[in-house]
C-alpha cells in the first residue's frame, strides 16, 4: 500500500478499514486513517443494535418457580447486560474520541490512532506524535551494544543497577 496511488490508497482504507488499521509497516498517517474510519463505523454499529435492542425488550416480569419461588426473567436479564456491554463499549469509545481530540492542541502534538479494535476488553494504540517522525526511546527494541557486562565480569544478563553504565542503547525499528 505504501507504493500504491493516493487514490487507491484511500479505497483500500475506505474499503477494509480495520485490516489496514493493524498492518505494520504501513505509513502511521494511513493506518490513523484506517483507524479513525474503523471506530466511526464501530460505533455507528453499536449504537444500531443498542437502537434494536431497546426497541424490543423482553418481558421484565418475573415467573414463579415451584423451588426458587420468584425469578426474574431469564430473556430479560440476558437482555439487560447486552445493552450495558454496549452502553460501556460505546462509552470507551467516546472517551478515547476524547483522547485523541486533545492531539494537536495546546502542547501535544497530532494524536495518531495506530490501533483499535472492540474486540475482547477493546484496545486502542494511540501516539501523540508521528512514530515514524519522533525521537527514539527505550522500548521493546531495546538492545546492548556487545556482551552484557558489570564492571570487569561478564554476565548473561546486565544486573539492573550496571544498566546504566553498562552500554545499553536504543536500535531504532528499520523503515524496510
Amino acid at each position: 500500500m505504501a507504493g500504491a496511488e493516493p487514490a487507491a490508497q484511500d479505497q483500500l482504507i475506505r474499503e477494509f478499514p480495520a485490516t489496514i488499521g493493524w498492518m505494520n509497516g504501513l505509513p502511521a498517517t494511513a493506518r490513523n486513517a484506517a483507524n479513525r474510519l474503523a471506530m466511526i463505523q464501530e460505533k455507528a454499529s453499536l449504537e444500531r443494535e443498542l437502537a434494536q435492542l431497546q426497541a424490543h425488550p423482553p418481558p421484565a416480569t418475573d415467573y414463579l418457580d415451584a423451588k426458587a419461588g420468584y425469578v426474574p426473567n431469564p430473556a430479560f436479564v440476558q437482555w439487560q447486560a447486552q445493552i450495558a456491554g454496549i452502553e460501556h463499549q460505546l462509552a470507551g469509545i467516546s472517551a478515547l474520541q476524547q483522547a485523541l481530540a486533545l492531539g494537536g492542541h495546546g502542547h501535544l502534538p497530532p494524536a495518531y490512532l495506530l490501533g483499535f479494535s472492540t474486540a475482547g476488553i477493546g484496545k486502542a494504540i494511540v501516539a501523540f506524535g508521528n512514530p515514524a517522525s519522533g525521537p527514539r526511546s527505550p522500548g521493546p527494541w531495546a538492545t546492548r551494544s556487545g556482551p552484557p557486562t558489570c564492571g570487569n565480569r561478564r554476565t548473561s544478563t546486565a544486573p539492573r543497577a550496571c544498566r546504566r553504565s553498562s552500554g545499553w542503547t536504543t536500535t531504532p525499528r528499520s523503515s524496510a
